[in-house]
């Protein structure tokens, strides 16, 4: 709570012989509570390894779905401008080599860059420029950062809107690595309540602002 009168009056009952045991009790069940919560989010370990090899092998299996079915014409006719302006762009342009290049270490030769297929490297290629400007040793400044992720935003936009399928594989994909962002969350939570201090007998501080924050985000993210 924050409360320094109430933590007062806690250490206070802790010491005295009828409340200590009933307050050292009520810590121990609300701690083997808080685990038993970071547990269920993280998931056993044979469960978590087969969601990670799950989004690998679903997620290739709609952008393969959603690559085959290509544009649907209507759509690409009624955002072809948009697209053309976004494909104009610096960072875009700047990106084909790398798209290509991407493309090249799967075995593809990506000589269409206008495809659906061409379009998902372009994002690709503009995700692998943010992640490095990201680096921290990057001297990028962060108007042009900002600049970066809004393109690839646009452009991932525009490709769901003329290829619905690849909005539906994109949707599909962010659903999965929620459950596994919550669970990776879940295991840093874990990971902090079960301090190698803890296991040597030393009393147990779980750093509760931290605790509530990382919970939070395993049950939110």
């Amino acid at each position: 709570s924050g409360d320094s009168g109430l933590a007062q009056l806690e250490r206070s009952l802790s010491n005295l012989p009828d409340t200590g045991r009933r307050v050292a009790d009520q810590m121990a069940a609300q701690r083997a509570a808080r685990l038993g919560a970071g547990q269920k989010v993280a998931g056993t370990e044979e469960y978590y390894q087969g969601i990670k090899e799950g989004i690998k092998t679903f997620a290739k299996e709609d952008y393969d779905r959603a690559i085959a079915a290509g544009f649907d014409p209507k759509a690409l006719a009624t955002h072809q401008k948009a697209l053309e302006a976004v494909l104009g762009r610096p960072s875009v342009k700047a990106a084909q080599e790398t798209a290509r290049e991407l493309a090249a270490e799967t075995g593809e030769n990506l000589t269409e860059l206008g495809s659906v297929r061409g379009l998902d490297y372009l994002v690709k290629a503009l995700d692998n420029s943010i992640s490095a400007a990201t680096s921290g040793t990057s001297s990028i400044g962060k108007a042009k950062l900002s600049a970066l992720v809004a393109t690839k935003k646009d452009l991932q936009d525009l490709i769901g809107k003329v290829a619905p399928a690849y909005a539906e594989a994109g949707s599909n994909f962010a659903q999965m690595v929620k459950q596994r962002n919550a669970m990776d969350a879940a295991r840093d939570v874990l990971s902090r309540m079960q301090s190698p201090l803890g296991r040597y007998g030393a009393s147990t501080n779980e750093l509760r602002n931290e605790y509530a924050r990382a919970l939070e985000a395993a049950t939110t993210s």
